[in-house]
C-alpha cells in the first residue's frame, strides 16, 4: 500500500521490477502454448484442406499408332499378301514387272510381280492394379475414375515402346529390329553425339515413300544440336528468332516428333525418317477388354 501511495510521484523501483517480471512470465507462457505453426504443439489438430485435383505428369502422345496401318482381326493370326518391291536396280518394279521399249515386230518380254506374305499374330498386353474398398470410398479423388484411364495410357505407352524397339518375342517387332531400314553413317569429321546437315540430307535421299505418312521421330536430346545445325555459316534448321518463337515442328517439310522412346543423340536411331503406312498393327476387332472385381 505504501508503494502504491508513493507511485503518485513516479513509479517506485520495486513496483517497476515486479511489473517487468509479470510481463516476462506472461510472454513466456504465451510462447510455450499450443500453436498451429508446429504440428506437435497443435498443428495436427487443424485439418488440412484437400483439393480433389491430383497433380500428375503427362505422358507424351503415341508416336506410331496414329501414323501406322491398323488392321482389326477377327482371329488370333492372319497372313497378309504383300508385294516385294524392295529392289529397283534392274529397272523392275513390284518385284519383277518390267516395261521395255520394243520395235514394231519384236516379241514383248514377259514380266510378273513378286509376292510374299507378312504374318500377324496377336500378343496380349495387360495391366493390373489394386485399390482397397476404403481408398475407393473415402478418397476425395475418384480413384476408380482416375485409375482406369491411366491404365489405358500405360498400355499405349508400353505398346509404343514395342512398336519402336520391340524384339518380336511375345511383343510386336519394332522399327529398330525389323531389318527394314537403311542406316546413315556419321560423317568422318562429325563430332560425337551431334546431328549435322549431311545426316539429314542423306537420310532424306533414301526416302522413297511419298504417301503423306512420312515423319521424323527423334529423341529430345537431338534438339540442341539440331538448333545449331548449319550449312556453311547459315543456320540449316533454326529460324532467326528461335529463342523468341516456337521451335520448328518440321524437318525437310515433314513432321518432326520428339519421343523419349527413341535412343539418345549419338546412338543409332536417335533420329529416324519413318514411312508410317508401311508399319502394320493388328488389333483384336473386339477392342480392349476391361475386367473389374471386388475381390
Amino acid at each position: 500500500a505504501k508503494e502504491v501511495a508513493e507511485s503518485r510521484n513516479g513509479e517506485p523501483e520495486r513496483l517497476m521490477k515486479s511489473r517487468e517480471r509479470a510481463e516476462k512470465a506472461y510472454q513466456k507462457a504465451a510462447g510455450d502454448g499450443q500453436v498451429a505453426g508446429r504440428d506437435a504443439d497443435g498443428g495436427y489438430t487443424i485439418p488440412r484442406a484437400m483439393n480433389n485435383m491430383l497433380l500428375e505428369a503427362s505422358l507424351e502422345n503415341a508416336v506410331m499408332r496414329p501414323r501406322a496401318t491398323v488392321i482389326p482381326l477377327g482371329t488370333n493370326a492372319v497372313d497378309l499378301p504383300t508385294v516385294d518391291d524392295s529392289d529397283h536396280s534392274s529397272e523392275t518394279v513390284f518385284g519383277g514387272v518390267t516395261a521395255t521399249w520394243e520395235s514394231e515386230e519384236a516379241q514383248i518380254a514377259s514380266s510378273k510381280a513378286k509376292f510374299e506374305t507378312v504374318g500377324l499374330k496377336l500378343k496380349k498386353l495387360a495391366v493390373l492394379g489394386y485399390a482397397t474398398n476404403e481408398m475407393l470410398r473415402w478418397s476425395p479423388i475418384s480413384i476408380g475414375g482416375w485409375l482406369l484411364p491411366k491404365f489405358g495410357a500405360a498400355l499405349a505407352w508400353k505398346e509404343d515402346i514395342a512398336f519402336i524397339s520391340g524384339d518380336g518375342v511375345g511383343k510386336p517387332l519394332g522399327l529398330a529390329n525389323s531389318g527394314d531400314y537403311l542406316e546413315v553413317a556419321k560423317e568422318t569429321s562429325q563430332t560425337a553425339d551431334t546431328v549435322v546437315w549431311a545426316n539429314i540430307a542423306k537420310m532424306f535421299a533414301q526416302n522413297r515413300g511419298q504417301d503423306g505418312s512420312q515423319f521424323f521421330v527423334a529423341h529430345k536430346t537431338c534438339f540442341p544440336t539440331l538448333s545449331t545445325m548449319v550449312i556453311g555459316d547459315t543456320p540449316a534448321w533454326a529460324p532467326a528468332n528461335l529463342a523468341q518463337g516456337r521451335p520448328n515442328q518440321t524437318l525437310m517439310g515433314l513432321p518432326l516428333v520428339y519421343s523419349e522412346k527413341s535412343p539418345v543423340v549419338g546412338d543409332a536411331g536417335d533420329i529416324r525418317l519413318v514411312t508410317g503406312s508401311q508399319y502394320i498393327i493388328a488389333d483384336d476387332q473386339s477392342g480392349p477388354q476391361l475386367a473389374q472385381s471386388m475381390h
